[in-house]
């Protein structure tokens, strides 16, 4: 786990033998245990994009949470209303993304149904590319691109496949796809990058 000791009172250091410990300037206080020092660094903070409700923010390994760690002293936030609205602009990207992620998944469950329907009977990434426009939704152009046909040779497989996932990849996508496209292509996305992973194999 990755921690930033800058913001706080604390410093790393390490004996002859490799063994980290911590040290607290201000107190003078000394531990082997990270935990503790973690703990004693929680922070509450108003949340000025909801109403001020309190948020909890710790600097040592960037985490904020709404729901009050248990069994800690909450320290006083020493921030500017500059360095409060950054950190609650921090926390509003962080719950956009644990929405999203939550939707994600709640979409790829509605419609499993229809791609395990379409994937029963796909053993190779060979079949996944041939019938890949009878899930996804293509344009004349992207189906033109993919060419795979039941005499494709192993370097067309591999080309037809980099165009597939060029096409499905999250990053590359329109923002027009409905809500069952998108979930689809997370679906197919992951199922070609495994039937890929054993075409290659197969190869060896």
């Amino acid at each position: 786990m990755p921690i930033d000791l800058s913001k706080t009172d604390w410093q790393q250091y390490e004996t002859p033998e490799g063994k980290k410990y911590y040290h607290n300037k201000t107190s003078g206080y000394t531990t082997w245990n990270l935990e503790e020092v973690i703990s004693s660094e929680w922070i509450e903070l108003p949340d000025t994009n909801n109403e001020n409700r309190p948020y909890y923010y710790n600097p040592v390994v960037s985490v904020t949470t709404w729901d009050c760690p248990e069994n800690i002293d909450l320290k006083k936030a020493k921030l500017t209303g500059r360095q409060i609205i950054s950190l609650n602009n921090l926390r509003t990207r962080e719950l956009e993304k644990e929405y999203q992620l939550k939707k994600q998944a709640y979409l790829e469950e509605k419609y499993s149904a229809k791609f395990n329907s379409w994937i029963s009977n796909k053993t190779t990434l060979k079949d996944c590319l041939i019938h890949l426009p009878s899930i996804i939704t293509l344009t004349d152009q992207q189906k033109e691109s993919l060419q795979i046909t039941s005499e494709s040779t192993n370097v067309d497989i591999k080309k037809s496949y980099k165009r597939a996932t060029l096409i499905l990849h999250p990053d590359k996508r329109t923002s027009d796809l409905s809500e069952e496209q998108a979930a689809l292509r997370n679906l197919v996305f992951d199922a070609l990058t495994k039937k890929y992973t054993a075409f290659t194999q197969s190869e060896e």
